[in-house]
């Protein structure tokens, strides 16, 4: 049982070969390859999720990756850089200087193929898609193709869904996808039953 507050930060990445130190520069025609198991990329997704045992709630705030923040050591620069320069630890701090020095407790990070991965091990989930998402990223071999309507995501399509950014809102409205899938994956899967 909580007897206080917990806060916990997520951090979803990615990791294409170019962002590696001294990667090559990629010849002509080649794609960005992703490297399944390293954690240590741009967090492309950042989550602080509140645990608050007085109002018997959970919140979570979607942090854009884009926003221009001091990283402590770096500079000025995007907020989703933070992990690749320190990892989770620098995340943290630089997180938490934003928002007022909150503390965290924990924090937590996936890259994209483990977030597809814990979704295909609960058994997917049932989420609402807007509209069609249709987008081809040859360089990364990013291939969304999703029909609008509600349906069930497996980790596959999930990841497709939360990567989408192709509208008119483009990062915010990714974001506001990632927030919409958590939602509804938190609902029907955390359940005391």
């Amino acid at each position: 049982t909580l007897t206080r507050p917990v806060n916990i930060l997520v951090l979803g990445t990615i990791v294409l070969n170019t962002d590696l130190p001294n990667a090559p520069p990629k010849a002509r025609g080649e794609h960005f390859a992703e490297i399944e198991d390293n954690l240590n990329g741009l967090s492309d997704a950042m989550l602080l999720i509140r645990f608050d045992p007085a109002t018997k709630k959970v919140a979570v705030l979607s942090i854009p990756r884009d926003s221009r923040v001091n990283i402590q050591g770096i500079g000025n620069t995007k907020i989703n850089f933070a992990n690749y320069a320190g990892g989770a630890a620098l995340s943290a701090r630089t997180v938490s200087q934003v928002l007022g020095d909150i503390p965290f407790d924990r924090y937590i990070r996936v890259n994209v193929n483990g977030f597809g991965k814990i979704i295909d091990a609960l058994e997917g989930g049932d989420v609402y898609v807007p509209k069609r998402m249709k987008y081809q990223d040859d360089s990364q071999r990013l291939y969304i193709n999703l029909n609008a309507g509600q349906q069930k995501l497996d980790g596959k399509k999930a990841i497709q869904y939360m990567r989408f950014r192709h509208d008119d809102l483009g990062d915010i409205g990714r974001v506001q996808r990632q927030q919409a899938f958590f939602r509804a994956f938190v609902e029907q899967k955390i359940k005391p039953e």
